[in-house]
């Protein structure tokens, strides 16, 4: 099975699919306008650029040349893929993205150069941060570690499930996927990622970097994390979200890509529930 990009699908779908429309040789650059606000793709109803206006100088944008290429830029974009009207979901996805580190911006911190999230919740759909939680996939380009992360409200997160395998490159096209999906007759949610770096020849040499199954036990150990879990607990927006199983079963209201102080440029992006 391949997509429309002729990269290789895992699962087939089984229902809701999603392909950018960055190919459709309408350029234009978004500008966010803060996170309270919806900067949306005019081309595209589903996409938003939500995140920070800018910061440290630095303005948060999404450079679209038309031809398939998507450049985020800034120190916190986040791409989300959400309906607008709050009626479609997500919830077993294959998530598939290819990225390309342009360069690192100056007062960066964590350097996530290309981080996947499915079943996520918008972080600030209802206005409230606490709903942040789901799953992802990302790399830092700062140390090349390759890593699934749960984040069970923001900021709070179970610990992180890294892979062996490192090295991160700027200058090349690094494939990305994230896989997110229920397994059968159980509540037990299997995530994995895999990477490929052949830029999709032949629909891609996919290897697992990283994989997990979540029983509900994902732990948190770091005090940080146990801080602001305890914190959030209190929100009412997270009053249904409050235990350490609760993204076992809930659906996403969006998927995202996220990068942190960098400029990267994005292709081949498609989101698939299977």
């Amino acid at each position: 099975m391949i997509d429309k990009y002729g990269i290789k699908q895992f699962y087939p779908s089984t229902g809701r699919e999603w392909f950018n429309t960055w190919d459709n040789n309408k350029p234009r650059t978004i500008l966010s306008k803060g996170t309270d606000k919806r900067n949306k793709d005019p081309y595209d109803k589903f996409s938003d650029l939500h995140c920070k206006s800018g910061d440290n100088g630095i303005t948060t944008k999404a450079i679209i040349d038309g031809k398939g290429i998507c450049t985020l830029y800034g120190t916190t974009p986040r791409l989300y893929n959400n309906d607008p009207e709050r009626k479609l979901k997500w919830f077993n996805v294959e998530m598939t993205v290819y990225f390309y580190i342009v360069k690192k911006l100056p007062k960066g911190g964590a350097y996530v150069a290309c981080r996947l999230c499915g079943r996520s919740n918008h972080q600030n759909e209802y206005n409230c941060s606490a709903s942040g939680t789901g799953y992802s996939y990302e790399t830092k380009n700062s140390n090349g570690t390759n890593q699934l992360r749960k984040e069970l409200g923001h900021p709070a997160y179970a610990d992180d499930v890294k892979s062996e395998t490192k090295g991160v490159e700027a200058g090349i096209w690094i494939g990305h996927k994230l896989i997110v999906k229920t397994l059968p007759d159980s509540d037990y949610v299997l995530v994995q990622g895999y990477r490929d770096l052949t830029d999709g020849k032949d629909g891609g040499d996919w290897k697992l970097m990283v994989e997990n199954i979540d029983k509900g036990n994902w732990k948190m150990t770091r005090e940080e994390d146990l801080k602001s879990f305890k914190k959030i607990k209190s929100c009412k927006s997270f009053k249904k979200m409050s235990s350490t199983k609760a993204i076992l079963d809930k659906p996403a209201i969006s998927c995202y890509l996220r990068i942190d102080s960098n400029e990267v440029r994005f292709k081949k992006y498609s989101i698939r529930e299977i």
